[in-house]
């Protein structure tokens, strides 16, 4: 699954939802369900914010970290967006309210 089109696709009800079972990762998404919901928005919504927040301000040692976890994996797409969505969780599980999936300093984690 290639990162792009995962990002292209993100905002699509269901797109979020359907990678995180697909990865088998249904605690990350009950996290990003609560998260979502805590903030009054939908999931795609609040998924496809990180992933644009990752981006717009990934500092860079989160950016090498990415891209190792990424090189050691066959489903890089897969394991870049786990990386990203588990960044916003932490984020989010901290307390940070009132601005969704920003920078916290926590280590990206396969």
């Amino acid at each position: 699954m290639m990162l792009g089109t995962v990002i292209a696709r993100l905002e699509e009800p269901g797109i979020a939802e359907a990678v995180l079972i697909a990865a088998g990762d249904m605690a990350l998404l009950s996290r990003l369900q609560e998260a979502a919901a805590a903030e009054g928005v939908h999931l795609a919504a609040y998924a496809s914010r990180a992933v644009r927040h990752f981006l717009d301000h990934a500092d860079e040692e989160d950016w090498l970290q990415l891209m190792g976890l990424m090189g050691r994996s066959e489903e890089a797409g897969l394991v870049a967006l786990r990386a990203i969505l588990h960044k916003a969780a932490d984020h989010a599980s901290a307390g940070c309210s009132g601005e969704g999936p920003q920078s916290s300093r926590s280590v990206l984690t396969e």
